[in-house]
């Protein structure tokens, strides 16, 4: 069945995850993962209408990989309205930056992509330059698991053995254990499955500290 059938069959809210998934160039298989799901989940929700609807936190989590609000994927009953203008953060918000690339494979972190926003915490404080991000994979487990918002502060020291925000090139980014600092580059540890990873000083834009994290989902 051709996806313009598909879609006009389903619920506002199932149509309008199916659009999304489509503009931005996802697939459901990449972001079932992504939310911590096996990966026929959201292909069952869309085709089986299994489960019935979405939970709080899974919304709000593909809000962030589609960069959409998460009453988009509201059931209701009329269809929803374009996308939202981004608003203002107030002051006592802290943003959250970071969405996964269409395949699902990784972290893009772009400082002007506020998809979200959560009460600044009180160690970010007058951080004018923190910012939070969610962890989609289970490279850093069982330390940082899929669900887990991660909180930054860009403008601390970095000593190894901290937890950083590595951030590559083209707003790539990862998440790692800081093992050594060189003239060269730095040596990473990755924890699932365990391995050490280089990154040589051309590739690496800024390393940012990770302050604190607290878990999303259960």
């Amino acid at each position: 069945m051709p996806r313009s059938d598909q879609t006009q069959q389903l619920d506002p809210a199932r149509a309008r995850l199916l659009q999304l998934v489509e503009d931005g160039g996802h697939n459901l298989t990449s972001l079932s993962r992504a939310i911590g799901r096996n990966p026929g989940y959201l292909r069952d929700y869309v085709r089986k209408q299994s489960p019935a609807k979405l939970d709080e936190d899974e919304r709000a989590r593909l809000a962030v990989l589609l960069a959409c609000d998460p009453a988009e994927l509201r059931l209701q009953t009329t269809a929803p309205t374009a996308r939202p203008v981004q608003a203002p953060i107030p002051g006592g918000q802290l943003r959250i930056l970071g969405r996964m690339d269409a395949g699902g494979a990784a972290l893009l972190i772009d400082p002007e992509g506020v998809v979200g926003q959560t009460p600044r915490p009180p160690f970010l404080l007058g951080a004018s330059e923190g910012y939070a991000v969610y962890v989609f994979d289970d490279t850093m487990s069982p330390a940082f698991e899929p669900g887990h918002l991660v909180y930054v502060d860009p403008s601390r020291p970095v000593r190894d053995g901290d937890d950083v925000i590595v951030r590559l090139s083209e707003n790539r980014a990862v998440l790692r254990r800081l093992v050594r600092r060189g003239g060269r580059g730095v040596v990473t540890q990755q924890w699932n499955p365990a391995k050490r990873e280089e990154f040589s000083a051309s590739q690496i834009s800024s390393l940012h500290l990770i302050v604190g994290t607290t878990r999303v989902r259960g």
